[in-house]
């Protein structure tokens, strides 16, 4: 293994199975910038984030986050709903004025 260059073991073109030394100079703790573990982790994120970002952009992505508006929404109606009873209730009031006239 040569000292001079970067200890990253890279993969050759010609098939699986044939790896050699990278043949870039030193960068930083015996590592070329391309390899070295910050380099690589940075990399990583930066296409994460950009897959992320992608993925909001798709149409399953925003239907997904309409049924969790949905679903949160049919939570609050119906912890409202029984806060409404609670208060009529407490309130004695007849059971015409807790419902709501139909409209349509």
């Amino acid at each position: 293994m040569d000292e001079t260059r970067c200890r990253e073991e890279v993969q050759k073109r010609l098939g699986w199975g044939y790896f050699y030394q990278c043949s870039r100079k030193i960068w930083k703790d015996g590592y070329c910038k391309q390899h070295h573990p910050e380099s690589v982790k940075k990399r990583q994120e930066k296409a994460t984030r950009r897959h992320e970002e992608s993925q909001k952009k798709t149409c399953w992505y925003k239907l997904n986050e309409a049924q969790k508006t949905i679903v949160d929404q049919a939570a609050e109606i119906k912890r409202l709903k029984a806060e409404l009873e609670k208060t009529n209730k407490e309130m004695r009031l007849p059971l015409f004025l807790m419902e709501r006239p139909e409209t349509g």
